[in-house]
């Protein structure tokens, strides 16, 4: 099978995640695309098997890969699909499946009135212990917010926070502003001591950070992303998709 395998990052040799070598074999790669991918390719559907590409890799943590693949439909034409795959340590892709299609279907899909969506989930493949959504096409919103449209951009993305905080999907882990303050304690005095000449700054920081937490209310919690950054957003024209829930809670 002549399927072109690009791996910058030589993540088949990461002894944590020992599924990668297999999600890398094309063979085996088309094999469980055959089988795993209904909800893709329909009823009768077949999944061919172009290219893989591992686009992102933390060792030992997680990797993402990318796989170029012919869509052939009994009652459509070819489609050319990108599957983005991602894999976690110590996950199966089951949960992160299970959430993208919790908000997919809570108002978030490709056609979504209001513009606001999820890239689509495909499937999982338990051997490699990786679940699949669809790439989305556009650009990320960093690219976008210093251009003249972005006080416009910047206002639709407020709306689409606003949006994920009422879906009401539900989360199974909860983050508190305790949860925060104690991650800013451990990390910003690891920076002090790596540039002393921002110790005093940092100290400030935190001094400031805490009582800004003790005099905040006990907020009403909802869903949160907990990761929401500019490129976690994709622009597609007046289409915002949201990206990696991978963090999501209750908070």
């Amino acid at each position: 099978m002549n399927i072109p395998v690009i791996d910058p990052f030589d993540v088949a040799a990461d002894p944590a995640m020992p599924s990668l070598a297999l999600a890398l074999d094309p063979e085996e790669a088309q094999r469980q695309f055959g089988r795993r991918l209904p909800r893709l390719a329909g009823e009768g559907g077949v999944v061919h098997l172009r290219t893989i590409r591992v686009t992102r890799y933390k060792p030992g943590r997680r990797c993402v890969i990318e796989y170029e693949v012919d869509v052939e439909r009994p009652d459509s034409s070819l489609e050319v699909v990108t599957l983005i795959g991602k894999v976690r340590v110590r996950r199966y892709g089951k949960s992160g499946y299970r959430l993208l299609d919790a908000f997919w279907n809570a108002g978030f899909k490709s056609d979504s009135p209001d513009g606001i969506s999820v890239p689509e989930p495909a499937g999982t493949v338990p051997a490699f212990r990786m679940w699949l959504q669809r790439k989305v096409p556009g650009r990320p919103a960093t690219d976008l917010l210093a251009a003249p449209a972005g006080v416009a951009l910047a206002r639709k993305i407020a709306e689409a926070a606003h949006k994920l905080h009422r879906a009401a999907v539900p989360a199974d882990r909860r983050h508190t502003m305790a949860d925060e303050l104690r991650i800013l304690h451990e990390c910003l005095p690891t920076v002090a001591r790596l540039e002393s000449r921002w110790a005093g700054r940092i100290e400030r920081l935190l001094d400031a950070s805490t009582r800004l937490g003790a005099a905040t209310p006990e907020p009403t919690t909802c869903g949160i992303h907990r990761d929401f950054y500019a490129d976690q957003v994709i622009v597609d024209g007046g289409r915002l998709f949201l990206l990696d829930f991978d963090l999501h809670c209750e908070g």
